[in-house]
């Protein structure tokens, strides 16, 4: 997971801060997401102005089930001196979310079979070190397959 002191280096000093609260829920195994308190309408990537009606103030508020659908992707075949070289390959995807009005990029380990429109969910990994069920063995969140309601 990402720390606070690399957050700010890789996103650079004080916009890395607006990243914090996301970080922070990914760690307990939460989705958080902001949510402007003018006008209660939720945005990704988190920003210090809402681009819906300018307000300042924003809450964050957590998925109570994170799932989503596809919008797009993009397989990952060389990942040559990454951290995710051993994971290729693998989707960047485009997910809109089920519970906010919103789309994320999030990481999908095994692309095969992905469809626009699919449904996928959120995994986290165990604090334990257990792959959850469905899951693959990424260490940090993911989105896998997930089948319809």
């Amino acid at each position: 997971m990402i720390d606070s002191q690399e957050l700010e280096q890789t996103l650079g000093a004080g916009f890395g801060a607006l990243f914090h609260p996301y970080f922070d829920g990914l760690a307990r195994g939460q989705l958080a997401i902001p949510r402007c308190t003018a006008c209660g309408r939720h945005q990704f990537p988190p920003r210090s102005v809402c681009v819906h009606c300018r307000g300042h103030d924003f809450a964050w508020d957590v998925a109570d089930d994170p799932r989503g659908t596809l919008f797009t992707w993009t397989v990952v075949h060389h990942a040559k001196g990454t951290e995710f070289e051993a994971l290729a390959p693998y989707a960047v995807a485009l997910i809109s979310l089920a519970q906010f009005d919103v789309r994320l990029y999030g990481l999908i380990p095994e692309p095969e079979g992905l469809e626009v429109g699919a449904s996928v969910r959120l995994v986290f990994p165990s604090p334990d070190g257990e792959v959850p069920a469905g899951s693959s063995t990424v260490g940090r969140p993911h989105w896998v397959h997930a089948n319809p309601d």
